[in-house]
C-alpha cells in the first residue's frame, strides 16, 4: 500500500512541475506550510515567482531549507 502513496507522489510532482499556472514576477502568497504548501511554493519559487508562505504552527516553519529560501510569515 505504502509504494501506491508513493507512486501517487512522484506523478504529482512531476505535474505539478511540468504545467505551472504561474508566471515569472508574479507574488505568490500559499497559505499553510504543510506538505503541498511546501511543495507548491518550491514550484512557484522555480518558475521565478516571489513567494510567500503562512502558517500558524512554528513546528511546520522551522525547517532551515525552506526559510532560506521562501519569505515565511508566522500568524
Amino acid at each position: 500500500m505504502e509504494s501506491g502513496y508513493k507512486k501517487f507522489f512522484v506523478r504529482l510532482i512531476f505535474y505539478l512541475l511540468s504545467r505551472p499556472k504561474v508566471k515569472k514576477g508574479e507574488k505568490i502568497v500559499v497559505i499553510g506550510a504543510g506538505t503541498m504548501g511546501v511543495l507548491n511554493a518550491l514550484v512557484a519559487k522555480a518558475e521565478g515567482c516571489e513567494v510567500m508562505i503562512t502558517e500558524m504552527m512554528d513546528k511546520k516553519i522551522e525547517v532551515k531549507e525552506i526559510e532560506d529560501v521562501i519569505e515565511i510569515i508566522k500568524n
